[in-house]
């Protein structure tokens, strides 16, 4: 205690509020943001009619416009969920890219696969297309997190359930494939996981880095994560022993970023029926973390993200939070924020946005470019979902 109260405070930045940036779409939702370098880019899913969804992506022309969107590719036969949303993601060459979709594979509600598709143009023509995962089974795989390499490959990580038809758990697997689509290093990550929690994963100075929410035969479903080693995948290791007892998938994973061997994760848990964000740090790639700390102050559903500010000496996280309403009123809901650090200083809670507690508004992504950071999210309207984005104003 003596040594915290000696530990200098820090100086986060001030909240200003929100520069919007129109994003050039007509009904959308399913937001994701990547940065890459000095660039940033978004990716949604249009809805184009009744039948047909289109993933369309955009990039940054200045700090307040969108370019002119380009479709990747659009399908009839998709899987279109509110937390199970595509991805597009840079290699390090800057030019070739790759995005992920879901497409029915059976007649299933729940049996998708993951296509995967590259682009050798800067996203003006995508003519590779492939499945990441060779089971060939109808079941569900999804929840994917696309991971950049400095080797100018990418790895994928994913939920994937060839064994569930036989009732067997969900699993986590990877595998790292290369600008032409070839697939290397196919493995498994976690043999029994949440069945529709989100990946993360980050890349470290010791290399991959990936999170997930775990499942124990108890039905104990706490946040755990792994590395990769000279031996294969280490065997996996909880954040923290929140003792979360449910049986059934809450639907929220966790969020993580790295800045070298420093890596924030947070996290939402229901352990002891008390909602709760939390965040713990990691100076050494994931080996080890930090005891948790509480960032919410209440009333938090959870749908995390984070990034490091841009100093690299702290972090800020968002959540959507529950707000009550008038009394013949459905509750709304609010994108919330807050700056903290590895030594446990934290601002002052603000509200970065309206929101809806719905499933409609999805999960709101946080990029940070540079020093500015970028939230994108889905809007709910009386005319349906539409596409936000804005610039976070810090002084």
């Amino acid at each position: 205690m003596l040594l915290a109260s000696c530990t200098p405070q820090p100086s986060f930045p001030h909240f200003e509020g929100l520069t919007p940036i129109t994003v050039p779409s007509d009904a959308g939702g399913q937001p994701n943001l990547f940065a890459h370098h000095d660039q940033l880019y978004l990716s949604w899913v249009e809805y184009l009619n009744d039948t047909t969804d289109v993933l369309m992506w955009t990039q940054l022309e200045s700090e307040n416009q969108w370019a002119q969107p380009r479709e990747v590719t659009r399908g009839h036969n998709w899987f279109v969920n509110w937390a199970d949303f595509p991805s597009l993601a840079v290699f390090a060459d800057g030019h070739t890219m790759a995005a992920h979709w879901l497409q029915m594979h059976g007649e299933g509600t729940y049996e998708y696969d993951v296509h995967i598709a590259i682009s050798h143009d800067g996203g003006h023509s995508w003519p590779i297309e492939f499945v990441p995962h060779r089971d060939s089974i109808a079941a569900e795989h999804g929840f994917v997190t696309l991971l950049p390499r400095p080797d100018n490959q990418m790895q994928a990580f994913w939920l994937d359930g060839r064994q569930t038809p036989d009732g067997g758990p969900m699993t986590v697997r990877t595998a790292v494939f290369d600008s032409l689509g070839r697939l290397s290093e196919e493995a498994l990550v976690d043999s029994r996981t949440c069945d529709c929690c989100q990946t993360d994963a980050v890349w470290t100075s010791s290399g991959p880095l990936a999170a997930w929410r775990d499942r124990s035969p108890e039905e104990i479903r706490d946040i755990f994560t792994s590395y990769n080693t000279a031996q294969g995948w280490a065997e996996p290791l909880a954040v923290h022993h929140d003792g979360w007892l449910i049986a059934g998938c809450p639907v929220n994973g966790p969020a993580l970023a790295a800045h070298g061997q420093q890596v924030v994760i947070v996290w939402f848990t229901m352990a002891d029926n008390e909602a709760r964000v939390q965040a713990a740090f990691s100076s050494d790639g994931g080996r080890q973390w930090s005891e948790p700390m509480r960032l919410d102050t209440g009333q938090a559903l959870g749908r995390v993200d984070v990034v490091w500010l841009p100093d690299r000496q702290g972090a800020m996280a968002t959540w959507l939070q529950q707000v009550p309403n008038a009394q013949d009123e459905a509750p709304g809901g609010k994108i919330m924020a807050r700056f903290f650090d590895s030594s446990g200083h934290m601002s002052e809670l603000f509200a970065l946005a309206e929101s809806d507690p719905s499933r409609q508004s999805g999960f709101p992504i946080l990029a940070r470019v540079d020093k500015r950071i970028y939230l994108a999210w889905t809007a709910v309207t009386d005319q349906g979902t539409q596409v936000r984005t804005a610039k976070v104003k810090l002084r």
